[in-house]
């Protein structure tokens, strides 16, 4: 309605910046209560309009929204703003917006799918479908998830300490040795023997990126979410196979022996 009451002239833009700049204050403090969605205006379809909408272009209606996206996206506040830009309605509406019958009002199946968007956002919060993460929330990190990955920076980091100074340590005995017997100094090329500890806080390290691995595949909403099927004959079919073969192909032997006759 700016764009056509005022035939697209810059002052109704610089109008609509200041409406939106001092409507955002109010939008954020609403935002940091509950859920506000800021939507853009849809894209039209130019060679179907009328007469009295000829001056509504996308150009004007990209330059409205870029000025909305601006500033209710916190760039005019000391922190990030909790507005969400619904941004996906104009993507729908780019795709349909040629089956409009005035070129102006999106057709049907679009608001249908921005509603079934808008619901999933609510309701995915709170049923948690496993067959996909859209519109959920990253879970909250859990007491235990939090012990477990100090424990595990903790190992690495010990780990690296214990390492240092144990080559270090070797370093310096080494270089004390070809001193005392007058001998050539040279490097030591003998790797000093692990302690137990070093060991031990090895296979922590190891274990905890293995579990960083894992939260983020299965935990952390990084990637969509499969459904998993199990059925009894996809599960032992394939063991009895490889059964099966180990009991037919197996040979007594005292050494190991790589495959293959060229070896």
């Amino acid at each position: 309605w700016s764009i056509k009451m005022n035939n697209g002239s810059a002052e109704s833009l610089a109008q609509y910046r200041t409406n939106i700049t001092e409507i955002e204050p109010v939008l954020g403090k609403l935002a940091d209560g509950s859920d506000v969605y800021w939507m853009l205006q849809d894209p039209v379809y130019e060679q179907q309009l009328s007469d009295s909408r000829r001056m509504i272009t996308n150009r004007q209606i990209d330059e409205y929204n870029e000025v909305a996206a601006a500033i209710l996206n916190g760039t005019n506040r000391k922190s990030k703003s909790n507005i969400k830009i619904f941004s996906v309605s104009r993507l729908v509406s780019e795709e349909t917006i040629e089956q409009s019958l005035d070129g102006l009002h999106v057709p049907e199946i679009s608001r249908d799918i921005n509603a079934m968007i808008l619901m999933n956002s609510f309701c995915n919060k709170v049923m948690k479908p496993i067959d996909g993460s859209c519109c959920q929330p990253t879970p909250p990190v859990t007491i235990i998830q939090k012990l477990a990955a100090s424990f595990f920076i903790l190992s690495v980091g010990a780990y690296m300490a214990i390492s240092i100074i144990q080559r270090n340590k070797h370093r310096k005995n080494k270089m004390c040795t070809d001193i005392e017997s007058g001998e050539e100094k040279k490097p030591p090329t003998v790797t000093p023997a692990a302690s137990t500890l070093e060991v031990a806080l090895f296979s922590f390290s190891k274990l905890g990126l293995i579990m960083a691995y894992f939260y983020f595949c299965d935990r952390a909403n990084l990637y969509m979410k499969e459904n998993k099927f199990y059925t009894h004959s996809s599960f032992f079919i394939p063991i009895i196979y490889i059964l099966v073969l180990g009991v037919f192909y197996n040979e007594n032997t005292k050494e190991v022996k790589p495959g293959g006759e060229g070896l």
